[in-house]
């Protein structure tokens, strides 16, 4: 009978010893890296003009869609929005910056 007591106690020792080792090694899920993902908005479109001459800036989509146009001052930091609404980073979005006096 000590044998028998013996043995389950050894058992449930291994088991206590080794159920969090198995534990935290299981995988964690990760965020896809496939192009699935690549559309997904990012953090707020800002922008500084740290030219001596106030700049034009115009934001178009990857299917020639025009997002805005905006003027930019010497010095100045802005937040891009359209409507109200800040413009969120994608990477299909293309910018086209000229002078004012172009």
């Amino acid at each position: 009978m000590h044998a028998k007591w013996t043995r389950w106690c050894s058992m449930l020792v291994v088991v206590v010893l080794i159920a969090p080792l198995w534990a935290v090694a299981q995988p964690r899920p990760r965020e896809p890296h496939s192009d699935s993902g690549a559309d997904r908005l990012r953090g707020a479109m800002q922008v500084i003009n740290d030219w001596r001459d106030e700049v034009s800036l115009s934001m178009w989509s990857d299917n020639r869609e025009r997002l805005g146009e905006w003027l930019v001052r010497p010095g100045e930091n802005v937040v891009l929005q359209e409507r109200g609404e800040l413009l969120r980073v994608r990477p299909n979005y293309m910018i086209k910056v000229g002078d004012d006096g172009d």
